[in-house]
């Protein structure tokens, strides 16, 4: 029996750093509902590496880079006989609205990094043992919270993650 094993090595360190911000919003979800100690451990340690990865590099004017060089490849695409006009004007659309968005919106992560509890566990995680309930009651009494506020301080803390979709109604 022959198991293949594909290992990607990509070679820029941005195309690292988006695979980074994937694999950990990944990894926030894997152990929802979060219902123990050890679960919300692997939940906050992954909320404070992504703050981390967001505050290393410049995520946002990156991504705005990489919307635009997509732009300018559909406008490539333009001068081909026999593509769909109306498509390319379409998804050009789409990137620039998304930019927009991109733009408006406010800083990646923020409300995570000015969340009180989150700060806290973030604060003690570098320390060894140092998310005990002795020495975090705040983690401790979050989780001794009913499971639907629980769960639904997770969603709003996951949903800040996701930028604002074009046309959704800001005052609702």
């Amino acid at each position: 029996m022959h198991t293949q094993v594909l290992f990607e090595h990509p070679l820029n360190e941005k195309m690292r750093t988006w695979l980074r911000i994937e694999f950990l919003i990944q990894q926030l979800s894997i152990n929802l509902p979060i219902a123990d100690h050890a679960g919300a451990l692997h939940f906050f340690r992954n909320i404070s590496d992504l703050l981390d990865v967001f505050e290393r590099g410049e995520v946002r004017t990156e991504l705005l880079k990489e919307l635009e060089r997509q732009q300018r490849k559909l406008q490539a695409w333009v001068e081909v006989p026999g593509v769909d006009q109306d498509r390319i004007e379409a998804l050009r659309q789409q990137l620039k609205s998304a930019g927009s968005v991109l733009i408006s919106a406010p800083r990646i992560g923020q409300q995570l990094r000015e969340d009180r509890l989150i700060a806290l566990v973030r604060q003690r995680l570098s320390i060894p043992g140092g998310c005990c309930s002795f020495d975090l009651p705040t983690l401790h009494i979050w989780l001794h919270l009913q499971q639907p506020q629980r769960d639904a301080q997770i969603e709003s803390w996951l949903a800040s993650l996701n930028p604002p979709h074009p046309g959704a109604d800001s005052g609702a």
